[in-house]
């Protein structure tokens, strides 16, 4: 695995990851590179912290890549963290770090992946879109101020001049190319009717006059001006409501504000199953667009939000997203969902006879679910689903089958992730997208 394609999603990379030797279960065929690197497990040793550091920002400097726990070196045996250290870890605790030793701030996500009852933890580091990530603090004998490190293949060292070079030419032609953009949109508002927005001292400045924006918000403001804050995933946004004052020379007034609520991937789902409707179902939307996979619902909270298909798409392209999720998400939009759907073979085979008797007793209503065996049985069920049309779907009957299998093995399976992303996705398709939306 030389590199995480920005083409593939978080399932994909862990596959990638994680392939096992046929001639030796208990190893990987994947070796350290200029994505990877395995340890053996998650140290809570601010020392052992450091050397994470180096080969967090090496990877943000590069292509992005995976810092793996679990996994011993040389040989590349499966052994599984030996600990709780990782799963036990606060996000915010190692953001921290990381924005102490590290500037621009460096995105990263986590997940936790099991084979068999060994787990393993995974830091996901993307590339930043702002170059070099530099050094702005000593630690220990790994992190030196002002030092850039870059991922080579297999280590993390000081950057050399070729790849800076690179970066420099590359950071260069992207603020051309976003003062292009802003030309344009000035272009299209028009020159005299463009306003500029100061983030130091909150003015904004247009042809009709200056006005304020409070400068108790301009800390929070911030947070977009410098990108994006995320823990793991998400950005926070800020609405500004209220009437505008006229102040006198001097005077500064408050103004109210709205900060947006972090969402997070399981409300996303859990609001879908239980037909929960959120106050503000754009915020669904926009968090998908930040999230590990493209494959989550997505009419339900369109048609909550009463949008039709272009004020959806403008919503998804104007987030501030570089994962795949938000390339996924308008891929959809323009594919009209249409892969989701599978028909089964009509074959005498018998995976496909297996799944047209399970379809049928989703239509029937006659499932049993105390003869699921294994997690084979659950994915004949879910790609089942995905072979239902509107009219055979019964919500009341189905979406509480579909909440147990979220309960019980969510955490258990990567694989079932995948899969039950996309039978919700279906569903949603079906059950939520009119018939008139593509017109």
């Amino acid at each position: 695995m030389d590199q995480v394609s920005e083409n593939e999603d978080f399932e994909q990379i862990i596959s990638r990851i994680f392939r096992i030797d046929e001639n030796a279960p208990d190893r990987l065929i994947t070796r350290e590179s200029s994505s990877v690197e395995f340890k053996a497990n998650f140290s809570r040793n601010k020392n052992t912290w450091n050397s994470y550091g180096k080969t967090i920002a090496a990877f943000a400097n590069a292509k992005g890549g995976c810092l793996v726990f679990g996994v011993s070196d040389r040989p590349r045996r499966l052994d599984g963290m030996s600990n709780n250290h990782f799963e036990s870890l606060d996000p915010q605790e190692l953001t921290n770090f990381l924005n102490e030793k590290f500037s621009p701030e460096i995105r990263w996500s986590l997940a936790t992946h099991k084979i068999g009852d060994k787990k393993f933890g995974i830091l996901l580091i993307e590339e930043n879109f702002s170059k070099p990530v530099m050094a702005i603090a000593n630690g220990g004998d790994k992190i030196f101020e002002a030092e850039i490190y870059y991922r080579y293949r297999g280590r993390s060292e000081k950057i050399k001049y070729p790849e800076l070079q690179e970066i420099l030419d590359s950071q260069r032609q992207k603020e051309q190319d976003l003062w292009m953009r802003h030309l344009q949109r000035i272009a299209t508002v028009g020159v005299h009717d463009a306003a500029i927005f100061n983030p130091d001292d909150g003015t904004v400045s247009g042809k009709g006059g200056t006005f304020i924006i409070d400068r108790k918000l301009l800390p929070k403001l911030s947070f977009i001006r410098e990108g994006e804050f995320r823990e793991v995933t998400g950005a926070p946004a800020i609405k500004l409501v209220g009437e505008a004052q006229i102040l006198a020379a001097g005077e500064i007034a408050s103004t109210e504000y709205i900060e947006r609520k972090a969402i997070r991937l399981n409300e996303i789902i859990d609001f879908f199953l239980l037909q929960k409707k959120p106050s503000q179902p754009v915020f669904f939307i926009e968090q998908a667009c930040y999230e590990q996979s493209g494959f989550l619902p997505l009419y339900y909270f369109t048609g909550i939000a009463n949008l039709n298909l272009l004020e959806l798409r403008n919503i998804i392209e104007r987030q501030n997203s570089r994962t795949q999720s938000k390339k996924k998400i308008i891929e959809r939009l323009i594919c009209k969902d249409e892969s989701l759907y599978v028909e089964i073979p009509k074959t005498d085979t018998e995976s496909a006879l297996k799944k047209g008797e399970i379809r049928e007793s989703f239509i029937s209503k006659t499932l049993d679910d105390s003869e699921i065996e294994d997690y084979s049985d659950i994915r004949y069920r879910l790609e089942a689903l995905r072979s239902l049309r509107k009219e055979e779907i019964d919500i009341d009957y189905i979406f509480p089958i579909l909440n147990k299998y979220y309960k019980e093995c969510w955490d258990e399976n990567s694989l079932f992730r995948d899969s039950f992303r996309k039978a919700i996705c279906h569903l949603d398709k079906e059950l939520f997208c009119p018939k008139t939306f593509y017109d």
